[in-house]
């Protein structure tokens, strides 16, 4: 579950104070403070650090500065090892302890790839919404499609999405050849045959007429249409 940005900042303060105990208790807390940890994660390499701290501490109990000489320096090894590295190490494993480490790279990779998922659908959604729109203007409005530029990408500045449709009895033969993937070849002879017989009605008329090879058209014929040739409204 989602942390809130209130309970964040606050676990981020709490984390800050805990690292900062060796400082505050003067080494004293050291060892509870990794024993915590090592218990909260469960972590066995955690766990091996605390006699290194304890160690720390009975010098710094045992050892009186005032003695000078080698008490005073095996108490001032107690203090670096229970202030000065207990601090570094608390900070370090900070995040670890409180569950603060940012989003890793994986992490993130996984959301976007989740975000590029949703928009994928949510655009397939609307083409699939706005061809069937065009369709319904196709079958009963055929003028009105040509108008609106339905069935024709090569056209500068339409506004109506029509979903990716191709008028195969009306974009130029580049275009047919792009939309459709066909050869060049049979494209020109589409484009002749068309001019030839005033267009076709259907993907079955073109697939007869033009001889094309079984299923050329399976990946692409729900996306085509065949309005009348342009002259035939005077629109050409």
């Amino acid at each position: 579950m989602a942390m809130s940005a209130g309970a964040r900042v606050g676990r981020q303060l709490a984390s800050w104070f805990w690292a900062s105990v060796p400082v505050w208790t003067l080494g004293f807390g050291t060892a509870a403070v990794m024993i915590h940890a090592a218990r909260k994660k469960s972590s066995r390499l955690q766990a091996a650090t605390v006699p290194v701290y304890a160690v720390g501490l009975g010098l710094v109990l045992l050892f009186d500065p005032d003695d000078g000489g080698r008490p005073e320096t095996l108490f001032g090894i107690g203090m670096a090892i229970n202030m000065g590295l207990g601090l570094l190490h608390a900070v370090a494993i900070r995040t670890w302890v409180f569950d603060l480490a940012p989003i890793s790279a994986r992490a993130a990779r996984r959301r976007s790839l989740k975000a590029r998922q949703k928009a994928a659908l949510a655009a397939h959604d609307e083409r699939e919404q706005a061809r069937a729109a065009a369709l319904r203007i196709v079958a009963e409005r055929p003028r009105l499609a040509q108008e609106l530029g339905i069935g024709r990408p090569d056209l500068p500045h339409r506004d109506y999405p029509d979903g990716g449709l191709v008028d195969v009895n009306n974009v130029p033969a580049g275009t047919l050849r792009a939309e459709t993937g066909l050869p060049r070849p049979i494209v020109d002879r589409v484009v002749e045959l068309r001019t030839r017989t005033g267009g076709f009605s259907s993907v079955d008329d073109l697939s007869v007429v033009a001889g094309l090879p079984p299923h050329a058209l399976d990946g692409v014929a729900h996306r085509l249409v065949f309005l009348p040739p342009v002259t035939t409204y005077g629109l050409g």
